[in-house]
């Protein structure tokens, strides 16, 4: 069983202050990511933060959920899963932000890389 504890609250926005970052992306992988890690405002309308990535509240698939079954069926080691989930979740939020179109208008432009504003 994961020692990792991840949970995705949709019912409560995220506030700066109160949020719990367990992930440390590699800086390769953030500069695909066109926002600031962590995101540092309270998400716009549709969307979640969550371990500091801006995700959609209407994911077809849970991203936790997915990240505990890769790791129980790549059998992945205690020592290497935080850096598999930080992976996983930064390219789950990649691949989100490309398929709804980029950078949703209603994100600040404190919260975008400054490429992306």
């Amino acid at each position: 069983m994961s020692s990792l504890s991840l949970s995705i609250d949709k019912s409560k926005p995220d506030r700066r202050g109160v949020v719990s970052i367990s992930i440390a992306p590699s800086p390769e992988l953030l500069d695909e990511y066109p926002l600031v890690f962590p995101y540092p405002f309270a998400p716009p309308p549709g969307w979640v933060v969550h371990e500091g990535l801006l995700l959609p509240v209407d994911m077809g698939d849970d991203p936790v959920r997915m990240l505990e079954q890769l790791l129980q069926d790549n059998d992945v080691p205690a020592k290497d899963r935080a850096h598999f989930a930080s992976t996983f979740l930064t390219q789950v939020a990649i691949n989100y932000l490309r398929e709804r179109g980029g950078v949703p208008d209603s994100v600040p432009p404190g919260a975008r890389k400054a490429a992306e504003r």
